[in-house]
């Protein structure tokens, strides 16, 4: 994330307090779209600036709203449950982000097919929360998935491919 982008979080959090509030302009409630988004992109913010438990918060509660609202398995309902378990595997509780990235892989793999950069993904998050518990055989399974399928349909070099390689290649080194 550029300086730009991480000095901006505060004008971000200020600009959540004071939608809807200018005179003439319709006034969005916590539950409207563009609140929601706001909302979504200061937790991502706070995520990137290493303010992982503020962020935990702000992912939980958007997820609340958005599942409320838009319906559990809507993109962007699953955008923000994948950040949190992004949060969750930053602060250490692999368990819960485990059980987070298990539920948006389910959901994405109904919504989208198994062959979808989302849902491969969610495949790479799942094995990097595995492989944090020491569940290497179960984390190897998820990066291979992610890898292959990502090598298809994004091409070797797309970070997220090459992600997935190191990941695969530290599960199961070559002897």
């Amino acid at each position: 994330m550029s300086t730009k982008s991480v000095s901006a979080v505060p004008f971000l959090l200020l600009s959540l307090q004071l939608l809807g509030g200018a005179a003439g302009c319709r006034r969005a409630g916590p539950d409207d779209p563009e609140t929601l988004s706001k909302r979504f992109n200061a937790a991502c913010a706070l995520s990137a600036r290493g303010q992982y438990a503020q962020a935990e918060t702000e992912f939980r509660a958007v997820f609340n709203l958005q599942e409320h609202v838009l319906g559990s398995e809507h993109p962007s309902t699953l955008a923000t449950r994948h950040n949190l378990a992004v949060a969750f595997q930053a602060q250490g509780k692999y368990l819960l982000a485990e059980k987070e990235n298990r539920a948006v892989l389910a959901s994405r793999e109904r919504a989208l097919g198994a062959d979808h950069p989302d849902v491969l993904i969610s495949c790479y998050q799942l094995a990097l929360a595995l492989q944090a518990q020491a569940q290497n055989p179960e984390a190897l399974r998820y990066a291979r998935r992610a890898w292959e399928g990502l090598r298809k349909s994004l091409g070797e070099t797309h970070p997220h491919t090459l992600a997935a390689r190191k990941l695969l290649e530290e599960l199961a080194p070559s002897k």
